[in-house]
């Protein structure tokens, strides 16, 4: 699916430097009894980029405890949801990680529009159905917004 998005958003196989990436840790005051964190990433709508989130969820799923396999888990429906986006087409991702002490909460918006559900787009949903705990699709005016939550195991 990768090589697809990155033929198809670049025509290329090499990354343009002229892109700007954004990451925004912040603490939310929405949730007060929790100690809920967020950590804000804004990437453009290429497929290069995706390996930059794969990258953050890594690192925040290791600094909560999650075991390897469900590190690996988690990258992969991240990346899958990055992708979704990013075939539903606009100039950018917005990624926001919710670190919670019992689970994170991962929401990917993207796109202006539905892409058509394809099989390839339909086997991606099924994927992080399948590696994460619980998955929701909601529509936030023209945007897309997918929301992945992965519980800490007991």
């Amino acid at each position: 699916m990768l090589t697809r998005l990155l033929q198809q958003t670049t025509g290329e196989r090499r990354p343009s430097r002229r892109r700007v990436l954004t990451v925004n840790p912040e603490t939310t005051g929405s949730e007060p009894k929790t100690n809920s964190e967020r950590v804000a990433m804004t990437i453009p709508a290429r497929a290069e980029y995706v390996g930059v989130v794969r990258l953050a969820a890594a690192a925040i799923a290791g600094r909560m405890a999650f075991g390897y396999d469900e590190v690996e888990d988690l990258k992969v429906a991240v990346s899958e949801a990055c992708s979704e986006a990013i075939l539903n087409g606009g100039a950018e991702v917005n990624v926001v990680f919710a670190i919670n002490p019992d689970r994170l909460e991962v929401q990917v918006a993207g796109g202006v529009g539905q892409a058509d559900r394809d099989q390839e787009s339909e086997m991606g949903l099924l994927l992080m159905r399948v590696l994460m705990d619980d998955v929701r699709t909601e529509h936030e005016g023209a945007r897309k917004v997918l929301h992945l939550v992965k519980r800490l195991s007991k």
